[in-house]
């Protein structure tokens, strides 16, 4: 058991190793190799979101539909439930909706008295 390594020697070297690696590389950037690095990793980048984009705009979409879709099943439902119930009782007779009223009051559509004009 003595002769395996244990998890933070392991991440001692890995990360040794690592940062070598990366003072190697930092040795041969050059402002040339750079600049190509980061145009042709420009149009990956660009290329990844645009698909992500598109990809997320087909779900919103997608969403969008379903939940008009759900809206609209939500309405019909209201409308065929006030459909099916009983029908609202029986209005007034016109002539007491459009007759003089008891407070004496003007009936609708009436001109209030005018005041005496000279």
């Amino acid at each position: 058991m003595s002769d395996d390594p244990k998890p933070a020697d392991d991440l001692r070297e890995g990360l040794g190793l690592l940062f070598r690696a990366a003072k190697n590389l930092a040795k041969d950037i050059t402002p040339d190799k750079t600049e190509r690095l980061i145009s042709e990793t420009g149009g990956e980048v660009l290329r990844v979101v645009t698909v992500v984009g598109e990809a997320v705009g087909s779900q919103l979409g997608r969403a969008a539909d379903a939940a008009e879709a759900a809206v609209d099943r939500v309405v019909e439902k209201q409308r065929a439930a006030r459909a099916s119930e009983a029908p609202p009782p029986a209005a007034a007779p016109a002539a007491a909706s459009e007759g003089a009223s008891t407070d004496g009051d003007t009936a609708a559509g009436d001109e209030p008295p005018k005041a005496n004009d000279k």
